[in-house]
């Protein structure tokens, strides 16, 4: 989970360096824009700066599907035999091997939810084999991406910090 903390406060540098870059530059394009009128009477356009808000995160706090649920509507309506080989790619020659457990910790109603999840195995005809995840499962994590962005979203909204998250969620924060 060291990885886990290493990067949010990562994230959160390269955040507030980003925001620091940018008022400089708007600073700067202002500064230049002035000068230019000035000296030349020319009409310069100022270049114009995203005002950024965390609309994301504010939507992630309500979202109220389990990452198991949409896993269970996400395999039902899976088609091995369409599916395209990401090692020959020939389509159609997929067939399922295997079925193997995995676990995936979620987040619902304010709470982390340790879930079992059955994730089929497909074997090609060049023998390849290839596990079936969504995109919201992270392959070898055992916290689904709603999990993690749920965090961050808490993180980055000053709502929690990091000792706090980790405490909630049972997180060891040394490994």
């Amino acid at each position: 989970m060291r990885a886990f903390i290493l990067f949010i406060l990562i994230f959160d540098a390269t955040f507030r360096r980003e925001k620091d870059n940018i008022s400089k530059s708007f600073l700067h394009t202002n500064v230049v824009a002035k000068r230019s009128l000035i000296h030349s009477k020319a009409l310069v356009l100022p270049t114009y700066i995203m005002i950024r808000k965390n609309t994301l995160f504010c939507k992630l706090i309500r979202i109220k599907s389990s990452s198991k649920s949409l896993f269970n509507s996400f395999m039902d309506g899976f088609c091995p035999e369409l599916q395209t080989c990401p090692c020959c790619g020939t389509k159609g020659d997929c067939q399922v091997l295997a079925y193997y457990d995995r676990s995936l910790v979620d987040f619902i109603n304010g709470v982390s939810v340790c879930h079992s999840l059955c994730i089929m195995r497909l074997i090609c005809t060049c023998g390849h084999t290839h596990a079936v995840l969504p995109d919201f499962i992270i392959p070898y994590v055992s916290y689904g991406l709603f999990f993690i962005l749920r965090t961050l979203a808490e993180y980055f909204l000053h709502i929690s910090t990091v000792e706090k998250l980790c405490d909630r969620f049972s997180i060891s924060r040394f490994r």
